[in-house]
């Protein structure tokens, strides 16, 4: 289901279509050109265009029209995540994305790894394209607290130890940056005061937290309906995520050494009795909060613009 906002930009993103296309239907190699097709084919929801565009268009009293380069940079921002999801399937084994087989598990490990590297190079062709020297540097800052954040993400897993607001930072570099960025571009390319910008980066930053917050506790709590796959793919990794973080830190410590080793388990056998765990003590209700939190933060960002 499409959110709302969507409405008001449809033409935009329908243009943002039309250009992935054009940058896809470049490619002469036929088998690139196969596993691109099939990228265009299971798309996303097009958070980050949608959130590049809308803070364009807001920073005009009027309604405007929208530039090719705001499309074009909007575009740069779906081939960046769409790069970021087909490495992170090919780090996690993730057989699933989208409601359909990931690349990683369609054409293996080398072709995600090397058809990742591919998007981000396109991506940055039409960085440059633009000419925008802010954009560029922005989104530079970007790419590199992207991988910090997978990279910290991956290198902490089995971390039982690891604070609150470790965990957050990662959050923060992972998923938000890219929302923040996003929102950033938009502004910069509209012309945008810099308390705008301000503002609504601050909005992305939250908005990505929120997502990935109830990504990790659906992981925990969740079920297949729901989440359309196994729940507990990011346990078995060894992830250690804020359901389990808010057990570990409120549980008696005569309890501690026996949910580590539940967590250590990394099994749907474990995962079951920690659900049940997370659900009668303060955890869950601590991380719903936390959630509520940063939406409350998020809402608090826009209505100052």
């Amino acid at each position: 289901m499409k959110l709302p906002f969507y409405r008001s930009i449809q033409k935009e993103l329908e243009r943002v279509n039309v250009a992935l296309h054009q940058v896809f239907e470049e490619e002469k190699e036929l088998k690139i050109k196969e596993v691109l097709t099939y990228l265009l084919d299971t798309p996303g929801k097009r958070l980050r265009p949608a959130l590049c565009i809308l803070s364009y268009k807001g920073c005009f009293e009027n309604e405007s029209p929208v530039p090719d380069a705001v499309i074009k940079i909007a575009t740069s921002l779906e081939l960046l995540h769409m790069a970021s999801l087909v490495h992170d399937d090919a780090i996690d084994h993730a057989d699933i994305r989208h409601n359909a087989p990931s690349i990683y598990k369609k054409w293996g490990n080398e072709v995600a790894i090397a058809m990742g590297v591919y998007l981000y190079s396109r991506s940055l062709s039409l960085i440059a394209s633009v000419g925008n020297i802010d954009v560029l540097d922005r989104i530079s800052v970007t790419v590199t607290q992207l991988c910090q954040g997978e990279l910290t993400q991956v290198m902490n897993r089995g971390e039982v130890n690891l604070s609150i607001a470790a965990y957050l930072d990662i959050l923060e570099k992972k998923t938000g940056i890219l929302f923040a960025t996003a929102c950033e571009c938009g502004v910069l390319l509209g012309g945008g005061t810099s308390g705008y910008r301000a503002d609504l980066k601050d909005y992305g930053t939250t908005l990505g937290v929120i997502f990935q917050i109830i990504d990790d506790y659906m992981d925990i709590m969740g079920n297949e309906k729901e989440l359309k796959k196994e729940p507990g793919q990011d346990f078995e990794l060894g992830e250690i995520t804020l359901p389990l973080l808010y057990l570990l830190e409120t549980c008696a410590p005569d309890e501690r050494a026996g949910l580590i080793q539940l967590i250590e388990k990394q099994n749907p056998e474990s995962l079951n009795t920690l659900k049940v765990k997370v659900k009668d003590s303060e955890s869950d209700h601590k991380t719903k909060l936390l959630a509520l939190d940063y939406i409350k933060k998020s809402q608090d960002s826009v209505n100052a613009t």
